[in-house]
């Protein structure tokens, strides 16, 4: 397994979207919600403590068209696989609803699961780990139409060696077992047996990241052959955007269990209107953006346990908006710098240690509490003093704070007097182009200004 990207093969289709007409969407998410709640310990128990909730999934929403490939793309622990297996049934959603072909997929599971896997099938990360050891090939491919008792036993047989064949594997393994095979062969034997049902839909849940980049493209090319072929429409889990970019039509860019953009893959990655999205892009190796253009991500990501309060990247995000109480000066010269300043305070990063180290290095006496807040404004680049005199007033109140030991106040005062509006409530999906939409403050601006 590598972590370079895998190598996008030099035939790229050249995806187009399909044409979708007056058609109603193949799958519909509306909504969705998958939560789950922490093992209650004893001493919660005794303590009558409320168990945590997890927001693995938290009101997702969009349509899948027929013939399409919709990308779900983000950092690991975003919610990409918990969202697949809900969408499928496996798992029950805490709220929202699935709908396939108009119909409700966990009333369909609750009702005939066999029917609904005959329709919707997945292709899993780890090739390795999902076929039985103790079955050949033509086994584990037959398995789906023994289960669903599709045609004679001779017809199976015949379909099996037809598969194999199509993923560019050979009959004459047909009696080998899973172990014989590399990686790259059982992702094949993952994917001939997905196929053999006849599905309308796969989802592929980072079907290339378990393999060597040789393979990746190799099995990237049969997706998209097969796809063609089969009429398939794929829902296409990875982190890897350059594969995406490759083999999808249109992506979903998730964070934190929430959509922060959707839209047409080329509209997405050329001109993506999230900072997140963009801060993905200009991570990928080969995107060509000069170190010194990007602006990362700050601070670790959040737990889905207690996610923050209105857009949950603004903890991270380096282009938060403002509090609307100052100008565009204060925006413009400080507002980067309190920023960064109340992301050191949230995460515990000016305790006792820290303060004592960061006064050796600045050569102040660690008791000499004014130089000590000079020396914390230079750590985060504030400019001293502040053109707005009542926000220097506020900012001083909240460093001599810090700098006295309490830094719950220090903090509560950031809050309370340099809250952005970023906080306070969840941004709305705005449209941003043509099929193009993305939940941000900054975004919903541009779209005020259209």
């Amino acid at each position: 397994m590598s972590n370079e990207p895998a190598p996008v093969p030099q035939d790229s289709p050249g995806r187009t979207a399909p044409d979708r007409g007056p058609s109603a969407p193949l799958l519909r998410v509306d909504g969705l919600q998958k939560h789950y709640v922490d093992d209650q310990g004893l001493a919660d128990w005794l303590l009558s403590n409320d168990p945590g909730r997890v927001r693995a999934v938290d009101d997702v929403s969009f349509d899948l068209y027929r013939g399409e490939t919709l990308g779900i793309v983000g950092e690991s622990g975003c919610g990409k696989s918990t969202l697949a297996r809900t969408i499928l049934g496996l798992h029950e959603p805490t709220a929202g609803r699935v709908e396939f072909t108009g119909t409700d997929v966990h009333e369909q599971v609750a009702t005939d699961r066999k029917r609904f896997a005959r329709r919707a099938q997945i292709v899993f990360q780890d090739p390795s780990s999902c076929l039985d050891p103790r079955m050949t090939l033509r086994e584990i491919v037959r398995e789906p139409l023994d289960i669903h008792q599709v045609g004679a036993k001779s017809h199976r047989n015949e379909t099996v060696a037809d598969l194999v064949e199509r993923v560019g594997l050979s009959t004459d393994h047909l009696e080998r077992y899973a172990s014989e095979f590399s990686g790259g062969q059982r992702q094949r034997i993952g994917i001939a047996r997905a196929l053999a049902l006849d599905p309308e839909l796969i989802v592929l849940d980072e079907p290339t990241s378990a393999l060597d980049v040789s393979v990746q493209a190799q099995i990237l090319t049969l997706l998209a052959d097969l796809q063609a072929e089969f009429d398939l429409t794929y829902l296409f889990i990875s982190h890897d955007l350059s594969v995406v970019r490759y083999l999808c039509d249109r992506v979903v860019v998730m964070y934190l269990g929430r959509v922060a953009e959707l839209g047409p893959v080329d509209r997405v990655f050329e001109d993506p209107s999230h900072p997140y999205t963009r801060i993905l892009l200009e991570s990928t190796p080969g995107r060509g953006a000069r170190a010194g253009d990007r602006k990362a991500a700050t601070t670790d990501i959040p737990s889905p346990r207690n996610p923050p309060s209105g857009c949950r990247f603004h903890t991270r995000c380096p282009v938060v908006v403002p509090p609307e109480t100052y100008g565009a000066a204060f925006e413009r010269d400080a507002w980067p710098g309190i920023l960064e300043y109340s992301r050191q305070v949230r995460a515990g990063r000016f305790d006792a240690d820290a303060l004592a180290t960061l006064a050796d290095r600045h050569g102040v006496d660690p008791e000499d509490e004014v130089a000590l807040e000079r020396a914390i404004r230079d750590r985060c680049s504030i400019p001293q003093p502040l053109t707005d005199e009542i926000a220097e007033d506020l900012l001083g109140a909240s460093l001599a704070a810090l700098v006295s030991g309490d830094t719950e106040t220090a903090l509560a005062m950031l809050e309370a007097d340099f809250a952005s509006p970023c906080a306070a409530t969840a941004p709305p999906f705005v449209e941003v182009g043509s099929e193009h939409r993305a939940a941000c403050l900054r975004a919903c601006e541009q779209d005020g200004e259209r």
